[in-house]
């Protein structure tokens, strides 16, 4: 395991966007990407990961209530393996004591291509303090499983927080449908 105290969970500056809308059309298929200016929303945090003051990844979300969401994280191909995605949850959860934090993962049981992926992607998250909770979602008729670390959370509060994050308009186009 890597030095934590070289590992920095920062709010993205200016001169961040362009390696963090790099990494973020890297890292999520276009399928599943919000257009990037919506992370330049008031609603919506970014933030830049740093291990040793070098960009590694990214993290983004919205904060409501008592709740935390995170929609997007990722981890630079080329930092991998390093245990940074574990130290950079535990740094957010330090920063964010007592909420409710949520996010999603396609359902590894449904068939796919990708199972295996899944599969890890959701092995990480329970390792690193997440439970899955009862609620799964269709996403743009994308079967998801919520994972929370704090507390559940329940569809309508769910969907408050898209909502607050994205308002709305965007959150009907998403088709979000409890399953």
């Amino acid at each position: 395991m890597e030095n934590t105290s070289l590992l920095r969970l920062e709010p993205a500056g200016k001169k961040d966007k362009k390696y963090l809308k790099a990494l973020y059309k890297r890292a999520f298929p276009r399928a599943e990407r919000k257009p990037f200016y919506m992370f330049g929303k008031k609603s919506v945090f970014l933030y830049i990961i740093k291990y040793d003051g070098a960009p590694a990844g990214l993290m983004a979300g919205c904060e409501f209530k008592d709740m935390l969401f995170i929609d997007y994280f990722a981890i630079d191909e080329s930092m991998r393996g390093k245990g940074l995605g574990g130290q950079a949850l535990s740094l957010l959860f330090s920063r964010f004591p007592g909420r409710r934090i949520f996010l999603e993962i396609e359902d590894p049981e449904i068939p796919s291509d990708n199972k295996e992926q899944r599969l890890r992607r959701r092995t990480f998250y329970l390792k690193n303090g997440f439970e899955v909770s009862d609620l799964k979602i269709l996403l743009c008729g994308v079967q998801m499983l919520i994972l929370c670390a704090g507390g559940n959370v329940n569809f309508n509060e769910y969907v408050s927080v898209y909502e607050k994050a994205y308002g709305r308009f965007f959150t009907r186009l998403l088709h979000l449908e409890k399953i």
